[in-house]
């Protein structure tokens, strides 16, 4: 079998759609065979995004009662396994099985103003012989009137527009990014690929007043580390308690002394895309952990408020410095 280096991860294309069905779940399950039928489904599939790793297609949902739970369109998504042998087919259906189990999780922990940074996923059953294929099924990440896309495509269509948020947008924007790490600290769970594929903007950018939202998808590798309700330090941490720019994660009060959270770089993503003359990156990482803060109630120790207010002089200084 050709080595991997994480779960798979496909690519997704834009797109719009209706918003995702909220009712609870249909306790019938999505057999493989079931998945497959409506994955190769000629008139009511079309491909949505394609990887190294698979395929997604979304689908036209027939049946009434998986349409009255996901909705009137789901996302399929198949695990590539063109040319693997029975092993590697097992060990492909492990795959989406974890990343199925995980998805479960994050979706069963979380309440409903959490849920909404979440596709619903469908229950699936592996029961099916792992020759069949390997297959997921979500609803459609979307809203009506939104556009919906990666974060690296709205980045990249800021950059290439010479667009403008306003500041309250920014500080919005921000602020809903730490409150969508905040879920993910109150599940007691780690995402771990926290990228601007797996994570979606929907947005009707070019019109006012600007509505944007965050999505989070690819449930892979991410890992429960906790029990529901294990009781959490009352401060937020970070890897480095010192720097500035770190994402913020918490801590167990059991002491154990581990910051789980997301890797660093997302918060650097985020305010590259946001900074102007109007905001400082240290803005833009103090807002992230603003949102984190509120959702969780979890207190910002001391040691991360004055990196921040050093980083706002330096960065203060070095523009006078440039005027």
């Amino acid at each position: 079998m050709h080595k991997r280096d994480a779960t798979p991860s496909l690519i997704r294309l834009d797109s719009s759609g209706p918003p995702p069905a909220q009712q609870q779940r249909t306790e019938r399950k999505i057999s493989q065979e079931l998945a497959k039928e409506w994955f190769r489904d000629e008139v009511h599939s079309k491909e949505l995004g394609a990887g190294g790793y698979g395929e997604t297609r979304t689908y036209e949902v027939q049946d009434a009662e998986y349409r009255a739970a996901l909705g009137p369109v789901v996302v399929v998504k198949h695990f590539n396994d063109d040319g693997y042998d029975d092993d590697e087919m097992l060990l492909i259906r492990e795959l989406a099985r974890r990343e199925h189990d995980a998805h479960h999780a994050a979706w069963k922990r979380m309440p409903s103003d959490c849920r909404q940074y979440l596709a619903q996923p469908a229950t699936m059953s592996f029961e099916d012989d792992p020759n069949v294929g390997s297959y997921l099924v979500q609803t459609l990440v979307g809203e009506e009137g939104l556009a919906t896309m990666s974060w690296g495509k709205f980045d990249e269509m800021l950059a290439t527009t010479g667009a403008q948020l306003d500041r309250a947008d920014k500080v919005w924007i921000a602020q809903s990014f730490g409150d969508m790490l905040g879920c993910i600290a109150n599940a007691r769970m780690v995402h771990k690929d926290f990228n601007t594929e797996n994570v979606l903007v929907l947005t009707n950018f070019g019109e006012k007043p600007l509505r944007f939202e965050w999505r989070l998808i690819d449930w892979g590798i991410a890992e429960v580390r906790g029990q529901a309700d294990e009781v959490l330090d009352p401060e937020l941490c970070s890897d480095d308690l010192y720097g500035w720019e770190g994402a913020p994660g918490f801590r167990f009060a059991r002491g154990e002394g581990t910051c789980h959270g997301e890797k660093p770089g997302v918060v650097r993503t985020l305010y590259l895309m946001l900074r102007g003359s109007d905001v400082l990156d240290a803005d833009v990482a103090q807002w992230i952990r603003e949102g984190f803060a509120a959702k969780t109630g979890l207190r910002i120790p001391p040691s991360l408020a004055d990196a921040h207010r050093e980083r706002r002089k330096a960065e203060d200084a070095a523009r006078a410095a440039r005027a």
